[in-house]
């Protein structure tokens, strides 16, 4: 099962994404429980010595095993020896990367609101700003949206912000040879 998602997300980064710089820096937002981190470490590593960080802006999220967000990403940075902060990315200093990816990008404040994301903390034009700012010169941002509605918010958000995608569109996971959600990604 691990080796069929571990060749799932590669399959995902390698359709969307442009070669990195040598030796990466990857930050992934909203990582979540962050399973898929041993994915991105994997991709990271084919450029070189990728140095791989997971941010959870609610982290303390309590999951049905009794475990948190926090509790779970903290496992699966070490499996993929990356680095794990339970904060919100624009109050933090940050490296620049190579490669941001942000999964489930709550650009809706509906879909905020039912992650648990206070409606004071829903800022996406902020947190996209913040986020493109942080990518060295050929840096990419992927943005990966589970429903079409979301996805087609973030166009239209990036259409406001001036900032046409370099790719986007619905995903076909090639393992299940079925849709699986949508993408945009930026290239700076």
């Amino acid at each position: 099962l691990l080796r069929g998602l571990l060749a799932a997300g590669l399959a995902l980064l390698e359709s969307r994404l442009g070669a990195l710089n040598a030796d990466p820096q990857l930050l992934d937002i909203n990582c979540h429980r962050w399973s898929y981190a041993p994915f991105l470490q994997a991709y990271g590593a084919r450029y070189g010595a990728a140095r791989l960080m997971g941010l959870e802006r609610d982290p303390w999220y309590l999951q049905p095993d009794g475990l948190t967000r926090a509790d779970w990403a903290r496992h699966y940075a070490q499996l993929a020896s990356a680095s794990f902060l339970d904060a919100d990315p624009r109050d933090q200093a940050l490296p620049e990367a190579d490669l941001i990816t942000l999964f489930l990008p709550l650009i809706l404040p509906q879909h905020a609101l039912r992650w648990g994301l206070p409606s004071s903390r829903h800022d996406p034009i902020g947190l996209l700003r913040h986020l493109y700012g942080l990518l060295k010169p050929g840096g990419q941002l992927l943005i990966y949206s589970g429903i079409e509605v979301e996805h087609l918010a973030g166009l239209e958000l990036l259409k406001a912000l001036g900032w046409p995608p370099s790719a986007a569109g619905p995903y076909t996971c090639p393992l299940r040879q079925s849709q699986q959600g949508f993408s945009i990604c930026l290239q700076a």
